[in-house]
C-alpha cells in the first residue's frame, strides 16, 4: 500500500493527498510547500508497489513489508530527497550518451520462483551507471552497502534478460556544491604532486576522500553471479513469505540502524519489537 498523504505540519494531523492539494490551492500553501512539489510527491511517492522491487531488497526488509501492507503518511519534508532524486534522474536521462540503453524496466524469477522487478536507468557499453543525488557528499563513506548491492542486483536482472553487464559506476552529485575551504570560503583544488586537495589561498590540505568537486564516482566490481542470485533469492524469500503469511520481516542490520530515524514506520516497528520482547519474557 502506498504513501497516501501528509503528516501536516500546520494542522498537526494526517491528511490525504486530495485534501493536502486542495488546501494548497485554497489557502495558498500555509505550510510553504508549493503546490507543484506536493502534486509531484503525490504522483511519484503515492504509487502502490505490490511487486518485490530491487530497492526493497537492498535496505530494510521490514520497512519494505510495511510499505506494501500499510497506508501511511509522512511529513512533506521527508519526501524532498526522493522526489528531487527522481526528477534529477528523469532529467539527466534525456542527455544520456549515444547508443545507451535507458530506463530498462526488467523482471526476473529467483531460484524459489519469486518475481523481482527493477528499473536500470542507464546501461552504457556493458557498464551500469546510476546517479545518486545527495545534499552533502562524504567520499570516504561511499559507496554505501545499499548502493553497491543495488548495482549487483541490476547486473543479475540484466543477465536474466539477455543483457551483458561487466561493471557498475555510481555517480554521486552533491546538491550543496563542491567542497569549500571554511576559512577562506573558496573552492579547493586537487594537487597531483601532493595527492591531496589544497586551498589556493591558505594552503590547507584535505585527504583524497575528504573533499570533492561537487561530484564523485565509485567504480563497482560485480560479485559472482551465482552469489548474487543466491543472495537475491534469500532476501526475496523472506519478504515474500512475510507478505503471504503476515509474519513481520526482520529489520535492517545494526550497521544500518541510523536509517530508522528517517523511517515512516518507526512506531509500528517499535511496537512489534516490544510485543516480541514481551512474548520472550513470558516464556
Amino acid at each position: 500500500m502506498p504513501l497516501v498523504g501528509a503528516k501536516c505540519p500546520i494542522y498537526k494531523k494526517n491528511i490525504r493527498f486530495e485534501q493536502c492539494l486542495k488546501c494548497a490551492i485554497d489557502n495558498n500553501s500555509p505550510c510553504s510547500f508549493p503546490y507543484s512539489y506536493l502534486k509531484a510527491s503525490s504522483v511519484l511517492m503515492g504509487s502502490s508497489r505490490p511487486d518485490i522491487h530491487v530497492t526493497d531488497l537492498t535496505g530494510c526488509l521490514r520497512r519494505a513489508y510495511f510499505s506494501k501492507v500499510t497506508n501511511y503518511y509522512e511529513e512533506p519534508s521527508r519526501w524532498m530527497a526522493a522526489v528531487l532524486g527522481i526528477l534529477i534522474h528523469s532529467g539527466l536521462e534525456k542527455f544520456a550518451p549515444p547508443n545507451s540503453d535507458i530506463e530498462l524496466s526488467l523482471s526476473a524469477i529467483t531460484l524459489s520462483g519469486i518475481r523481482v522487478v527493477g528499473r536500470i536507468d542507464l546501461l552504457v557499453n556493458t557498464i551500469i551507471r546510476d546517479t545518486k543525488s545527495k545534499r552533502w557528499l562524504m567520499p570516504e563513506k561511499l559507496p554505501t552497502k545499499e548502493n553497491e548491492r543495488q548495482i549487483n542486483i541490476y547486473a543479475w536482472l540484466l543477465s536474466k534478460n539477455g543483457y551483458v553487464a561487466t561493471a557498475g559506476v555510481l555517480e554521486y552529485l552533491a546538491l550543496g556544491g563542491a567542497t569549500r575551504c571554511r576559512k577562506c570560503n573558496c573552492l579547493i583544488d586537487w594537487n597531483k604532486e601532493k595527492n591531496k586537495w589544497v586551498c589556493p589561498e591558505c594552503k590547507k590540505t584535505w585527504g583524497k576522500d575528504k573533499a570533492h568537486r561537487g561530484a564523485h564516482q565509485e567504480y563497482i566490481e560485480l560479485y559472482n553471479m551465482d552469489l548474487i542470485e543466491t543472495w537475491v533469492d534469500e532476501k526475496a524469500s523472506v519478504l515474500d513469505n512475510a507478505l503471504k503469511t503476515g509474519a513481520i520481516a526482520p529489520k535492517i542490520d545494526t550497521d544500518g540502524e541510523w536509517l530508522c530515524d528517517y523511517c515512516a514506520f518507526i512506531d509500528e516497528c517499535k511496537a512489534f519489537d516490544s510485543l516480541s520482547q514481551g512474548r520472550v519474557n513470558d516464556e
